[in-house]
């Protein structure tokens, strides 16, 4: 499989093959009291959100997803609920 985000290159990290961290992926030093290297907000980065605050990321696309329909579907659900807790807090 390919994730077709070479449009994202220098946009949002992304795994050597293509695919967008996001949440405890973003993590390489696997410090959990640090937050990733670059990370610009107080708080560490929710579940989906990529490497830039309020960006989000579902599905297959996702490094480490389950690459499953009802696994995409349950990841955009939970994203929908993640942007509103973002904006909630500007």
């Amino acid at each position: 499989m390919k994730p077709r985000t070479d449009w994202l290159d220098g946009v949002v990290t992304r795994d050597g093959r293509g695919f967008i961290l996001a949440g405890p992926d973003l993590f390489v030093s696997g410090e959990p009291g640090e937050r990733p290297s670059g990370w610009p907000l107080d708080r560490h980065p929710y579940h989906l959100e990529t490497s830039v605050p309020g960006v989000f990321v579902a599905g297959d696309v996702r490094a480490e997803s389950a690459k499953r329909v009802a696994s995409a579907v349950g990841e955009g659900a939970m994203a929908v609920m993640l942007v509103h807790r973002y904006l909630e807090k500007l």
